[in-house]
């Protein structure tokens, strides 16, 4: 979140495109327990969702466009 805050925080930021094309390629953790690898896509996805939510809350005047692939979402504050 740091990193967004960095970038989203100078002022006058209004809009931004978040490219989603970086995926996990080698899928596989050292962080995680042998019984626990088959959770790595589960824990990667709600990991991000939590990001985005933080970034929409945190920044809800900024436009933020998700791209991967071709399509795009709007992600907004609640």
């Amino acid at each position: 979140m740091q990193s967004i805050r960095g970038v989203l925080g100078v002022p006058n930021i209004t809009y931004a495109k978040w490219d989603c094309n970086r995926y996990v390629t080698q899928p596989g953790s050292s962080y995680l327990a042998p019984d626990r690898q088959s959770h790595l896509w589960i824990d990667y996805v709600n990991a991000l969702y939590t990001l985005m939510e933080k970034t929409a809350n945190t920044f809800p005047a900024t436009e933020l466009m998700l791209c991967s692939g071709g399509g795009g979402v709007w992600i907004t504050a609640p």
